[in-house]
């Protein structure tokens, strides 16, 4: 049955018949939001819709104390929630927000220590219980996951990155219930990991970052088995954490990789670009040097910038270019040792949550109050365009920013791989202008789908994936 969503669109910039063409000279400002939010050692923010009220809450592992749930109030607003999971030893690291037991609501993944990663289920309210099963090997300290449905089964399985042991690919039985597959994938010096059909044959494939040797990629056979792709990608110390997207606007996943423990060695941050079939190759020169990003389109001029942080150093704001060359904005605030990027108060830019340490005082709320600017030529829009989609895969929502040079009549609409219409997003007039559309595809099935738009004199489709 063909759905008719809810959505916001935002509009860059319209003139009468002048529409520029890029955002530039942007005045990127974040604001903090005066609140903080636990004390812990936060390695780990994800963010989701925990209760259901359709805005984006926070989970926030503390290394050092219990992992806590956070509400927002839709305006970006956030109070605890009562809730707290694990103690000091468990060592919680990283989480994933995901439906796990395909009830049609958000539970969570919480990665420790010791073989200890704990399933939280939602009742649907934003209340959790723990599903009681301990996920991983004794003795094996675990950072991130990842959530995925790699098998193509309608359920989320789960990538789990170990410290100083071989990673794991835990199947999910579509109740929540996870048995580790036993494949080994990649060394025991793993850093993190970034998910996503990486070589164009719609299935999703991994990228893998080590701290002692170099990255490797693993390609998907489709079922859910996995082979190394014989890559040797950056360097062999240092790497960190990597994040998949499309940064040079060629509609495929390039890859952002901070590395910010050996600048003496002359490394730094760097961009890998893929040349649509999976294969990488170095962008440009170093720049930086960080241990945690996060990518997103932080000036709203339809490319994807990033966030870098380093508790040591500076976290600073990188702006993109639009051919996945990146330079430095701003610093704000120092020593962060997580980032997380959202739109919590429903302005529609994106936000940032950045974690510290035991003795900063608590996490901390920016709000993205940036002034776009323009360059000094006006630049007229060079025609219709329709950009991919981000993030990508989605999970459960995306933006998806179209640009229009006239006043046109608007169809986008999005379609399954069979071609059969499953959303109208957009069916009405629409003045010439920058656009940018929220799209939550909660209602959907996880898999491949189609978003197309139609304006009578053009028409474009890009694919996306959709891990629900």
């Amino acid at each position: 049955m063909k759905i008719n969503k809810n959505f916001s669109i935002s509009m860059i910039m319209l003139l009468p018949f002048l529409i520029i063409a890029e955002v530039s000279n942007a005045q990127i400002i974040f604001t903090d939001s005066g609140q903080s939010l636990g004390a812990g050692r936060s390695f780990g923010i994800v963010l989701g819709d925990l209760d259901g009220d359709n805005d984006l809450d926070a989970f926030i592992t503390d290394y050092i104390g219990s992992s806590q749930i956070w509400v927002n109030d839709g305006d970006g607003i956030f109070s605890f929630s009562g809730q707290g999971f694990g103690s000091g030893s468990d060592f919680s690291h990283g989480a994933a927000i995901g439906d796990l037991d395909n009830d049609d609501d958000n539970d969570i993944l919480v990665m420790n220590g010791n073989g200890n990663c704990k399933v939280l289920i939602n009742d649907g309210t934003g209340i959790f219980t723990d599903s009681g099963q301990s996920l991983g090997l004794v003795g094996v300290d675990y950072g991130t996951a990842i959530l995925a449905d790699v098998d193509d089964d309608g359920d989320l399985d789960a990538f789990a990155v170990a410290f100083g042991n071989s990673n794991e690919l835990w199947m999910n039985d579509g109740n929540g219930v996870f048995t580790n597959s036993s494949q080994i994938l990649g060394s025991n010096t793993s850093r993190s990991m970034g998910i996503g059909d990486l070589d164009a044959d719609d299935d999703l494939d991994f990228f893998l970052t080590q701290d002692d040797a170099t990255d490797e990629i693993w390609f998907n056979d489709g079922d859910g088995n996995f082979t190394n792709s014989g890559q040797n990608i950056g360097d062999q110390v240092g790497n960190e954490q990597i994040v998949l997207a499309d940064l040079d606007g060629d509609d495929d996943l390039d890859a952002f990789i901070t590395n910010g423990d050996f600048p003496n060695q002359g490394l730094g941050n760097k961009v890998w670009i893929n040349d649509g079939n999976g294969f990488f190759n170095a962008q440009g020169d170093y720049f930086g040097h960080a241990k945690w990003n996060a990518v997103g389109d932080i000036d709203r001029d339809g490319d994807i910038d990033a966030i870098t942080c380093h508790n040591e150093q500076a976290n600073k704001v990188w702006l993109n270019d639009g051919t996945g060359t990146f330079a430095e904005s701003i610093d704000f605030t120092s020593n962060g040792i997580a980032v997380a990027f959202g739109d919590v108060d429903n302005d529609n830019d994106l936000d940032v949550f950045i974690g510290y340490g035991e003795n900063a005082g608590g996490n901390k709320l920016f709000f993205n109050n940036s002034v776009l600017g323009v360059d000094d030529e006006s630049l007229i829009l060079p025609g219709f365009q329709l950009h991919q989609n981000f993030p990508n895969p989605l999970n459960p929502s995306t933006t998806i920013n179209f640009e229009l040079p006239v006043q046109s009549f608007v169809s986008l609409n999005v379609y399954d791989v069979l071609g059969k219409e499953v959303a109208t997003l957009v069916e009405k007039d629409m003045l010439a202008g920058i656009y940018y559309f929220n799209f939550d595809a909660s209602e959907l099935s996880s898999g491949v789908y189609y978003y197309r738009l139609n304006t009578g004199n053009y028409a474009e489709a890009k694919k996306m994936v959709l891990i629900n």
